[in-house]
């Protein structure tokens, strides 16, 4: 499976299958996955000042 950096955006990498080698399902799972790490880079500064609290 052909993989390559993408650095179009701004996650510090992210890696990407080539659309053409996919399933229907292997689309709608990297779809899925993309949302994810959408929410995350989102909600990152939040979630690391729960995870400092936690720590602390």
């Amino acid at each position: 499976m052909p993989v390559r950096v993408d650095q179009r955006n701004s996650r510090e990498i992210s890696y990407s299958v080539c659309a053409e080698t996919l399933t229907e399902p292997g689309r709608a799972l990297r779809a899925t996955v993309d949302l994810i790490c959408d929410w995350t880079h989102h909600h990152f500064g939040h979630i690391e000042g729960a995870r400092r609290r936690f720590d602390s």
